[in-house]
């Protein structure tokens, strides 16, 4: 069957704490967010704020049963208007570049329990 779904990982459905800033900031906050769903190639969640798209974020994801959050530099792939909220908001496509410490196969882990 051919489908036009090109991903290169499963996507899964798991609610997890996203917070990011933009690569290279001073920003010592950033934003936060809680994911719709993720896969080891990235994760998509909405942000208040808009990005450009082949924009680098740092990004870190707070896993459960993990001591350390989860730590990427990823690149933005989708921001679109959120319409459906009565707030301004931007749901945020971004893929993995480099992952940080046991980063990646934390979250290799813990998604492959979630199927």
């Amino acid at each position: 069957m051919i489908t036009r779904d090109r991903r290169a990982f499963k996507r899964v459905r798991r609610k997890f704490t996203v917070r990011y800033k933009r690569h290279g900031s001073d920003d010592p906050h950033g934003g936060a967010a809680v994911s719709e769903n993720i896969s080891l190639g990235g994760v998509y969640f909405t942000s208040f704020e808009k990005f450009e798209i082949g924009q680098l974020i740092d990004c870190s994801i707070t896993m459960p049963k993990v001591k350390d959050e989860g730590k990427w530099i990823a690149r933005v792939v989708r921001c679109e208007d959120a319409d459906d909220r009565a707030v301004k908001t931007y749901g945020v496509a971004v893929e993995f570049v480099k992952a940080f410490g046991s980063s990646e196969k934390d979250l290799k882990k813990i998604l492959s329990n979630s199927r």
